[in-house]
């Protein structure tokens, strides 16, 4: 997700920036800051990003964020969380009205910064990756005469078939599952128990892994480990301290 952070305290945007971009569960990148409405249109031009963190008061401008989150309502239609240090019932009032996506009231704690990121993560990712209903509630099913097959049903009983060797990772998605398949632009979703697709499919091949209890990957295709983080392509996975030895020991790292 590519975050465009509104704060006219420029050492607090660079504490909040590198903050959200340690978080585990998903790749944050902070693709803009600006201090001011004008500079943070012209940055929403530029990185287009996903998710917007406004400051409401900014330079001189007691609403300078609100204004920009009119504009945003207006032309481009992105979520937007504010995080102010302004009382309650004046922040708040003033805020409501232009729908954001969450508030955050300066101090905030570790906690409440990561559950409103984690929200905008599952909207984000509901936004780009449109689920299949599958008419089962169990849509996967064996190849009867090849193991290193899956068919998946989806609607109009359609089944497609997966081959496992092209899995590059699977990640746990609300009661669904994401996968990414080789020289597939989007990831599949299936509603499925990510602990039963993992168990029942993956487990016993010598090339996937768990990294966190979200992910999945497929060995052959790390290219490399950024910041303890498996790159796989220009994805980023993130490695849990509990899944840390066993994955280093299937990739053969001492």
């Amino acid at each position: 997700m590519k975050i465009l952070i509104v704060e006219d305290d420029v050492l607090m945007a660079d504490m909040l920036a590198k903050r959200i971009e340690r978080f585990s569960f998903n790749n944050f990148n902070v693709t803009g800051m600006a201090t001011s409405v004008d500079k943070a249109i012209a940055e929403i031009e530029r990185e287009k990003p996903d998710l917007a963190l406004l400051d409401i008061e900014l330079e001189n401008d007691n609403e300078g964020g609100i204004n920009i989150a009119k504009k945003i309502n207006a032309d481009y239609k992105i979520p937007f969380i504010y995080i102010t240090g302004l009382p309650d019932e004046v922040g708040f009032v003033k805020a409501k009205h232009t729908l954001p996506f969450g508030f955050l009231k300066k101090p905030y704690d570790e906690a409440s910064l990561q559950r409103v990121m984690e929200l905008a993560t599952l909207w984000h990712e509901k936004q780009m990756y449109p689920i299949v209903q599958n008419q089962e509630q169990n849509p996967l099913v064996f190849k009867p005469d090849e193991e290193d097959d899956i068919w998946l049903k989806t609607e109009n009983n359609k089944y497609e078939k997966i081959v496992l060797a092209d899995i590059l990772w699977v990640k746990a998605f609300d009661h669904y599952i994401m996968v990414q398949l080789l020289n597939r632009k989007y990831p599949l979703t299936y509603k499925s128990k990510f602990s039963t697709f993992y168990e029942d499919y993956l487990a016993n091949s010598p090339y996937f892994v768990q990294t966190q209890r979200s992910y999945v990957i497929n060995k052959k295709y790390v290219d490399a480990i950024v910041d303890n983080k498996i790159k796989i392509g220009d994805k980023l996975i993130p490695i849990g301290q509990t899944f840390r030895s066993k994955v280093f020991k299937i990739l053969g790292i001492r």
